[in-house]
């Protein structure tokens, strides 16, 4: 489980729902670099509560915004491997730091 990057994901991410506990999920399966990441779509889908088809749309979505890029086995390779993914750690970082320098500080209001 790599910390660091689900940190990341839950500071800047900006979907919610299944999309938001899709990212997750393959934060806590990757190492800290974002690699090392083969989930099945069943995988996924179970630790998601969703439908193999709905994960295989939201990974896709996620491979189409640049947050997850195919590293290995494009097109499945042999019976019974996955892809190979690499999530975008330093796109998650920028997300991340963005929306730390919205956060303003607590405004002092003197009561009437």
């Amino acid at each position: 489980m790599s910390i660091k990057v689900m940190s990341l994901v839950w500071e800047g991410f900006p979907a919610s729902g299944s999309e938001m506990l899709a990212m997750l999920a393959l934060a806590d399966w990757c190492n800290d670099e974002g690699g090392s990441l083969h989930p099945s779509m069943k995988a996924v889908a179970e630790k998601i509560r969703v439908s193999e088809k709905q994960a295989r749309r939201i990974i896709h979505g996620f491979e189409e915004a640049g947050y997850l890029k195919v590293v290995g086995h494009a097109n499945g390779g042999a019976p019974g491997t996955t892809k190979q993914y690499q999530l975008n750690v330093a796109k998650l970082k920028g997300l991340a730091d963005e929306a730390a320098a919205r956060k303003t500080a607590p405004v002092r209001v003197t009561p009437p």
